[in-house]
């Protein structure tokens, strides 16, 4: 796209001259703009999937470690000597 001025082709002053021009360029993309109410129970439902999520994704994790500390307490009860 060229960006450089060209001169009018009024020129004859004072009947027929362009002291100010406006160039308005079109472009064939179009965007299209959709919308729609999200409602409070879509929200809260959304607000529970989330909640779900992050329940699953931690209780993996807490179970990994928490089971690791359940074993090793286990084996050291089980395997330890006491002597009096």
């Amino acid at each position: 796209m060229d960006n450089n001025l060209f001169p009018s082709a009024w020129t004859s002053y004072p009947e027929r001259y362009k002291f100010l021009s406006i160039q308005i360029q079109v472009s064939d993309i179009i965007k299209v703009t959709s919308r729609e109410t999200y409602s409070l129970l879509e929200f809260l439902g959304d607000i529970g999937g989330l909640a779900e999520f992050v329940f699953i994704f931690i209780s993996f994790f807490v179970k990994r470690f928490g089971q690791m500390n359940l074993q090793a307490f286990l084996a050291n009860k089980m395997y330890s000597w006491e002597f009096d």
